[in-house]
């Protein structure tokens, strides 16, 4: 049995939905052989991207298995480099984790 929640009951059929991680399996990826991150309550795979990254492999270590959001605003990333994040997707943040929960 898996931990990550990949199916919602939709109507009376369980139907396949984007992967959601809780913030504990994110934090079990933070090392150069798997790194995730968070950015805006969506998780990333950047493991492939540590190497390439033109701020250097410890920027993104120095964040990996969190939440990095509010790091990755702080240095002002341009649009292009937002956009690239993009591949990286491989899953939604469980909603108890999120930033900005309901009702608070």
């Amino acid at each position: 049995m898996t931990s990550v929640i990949q199916r919602v009951f939709m109507g009376s059929r369980l139907e396949p939905k984007e992967p959601i991680y809780t913030m504990n399996e994110v934090a079990e990826h933070c090392d150069v052989n798997s790194c995730w991150i968070v950015l805006w309550d969506k998780v990333y795979d950047v493991t492939d991207l540590l190497c390439m990254h033109p701020g250097g492999l410890d920027v993104i270590m120095e964040n990996a298995g969190t939440d990095a959001t509010v790091p990755f605003e702080d240095k002002g990333h341009s649009k292009f480099a937002i956009s690239m994040i993009d591949k990286y997707y491989i899953g939604e943040l469980a909603e108890c984790d999120r930033r900005k929960k309901c009702g608070s």
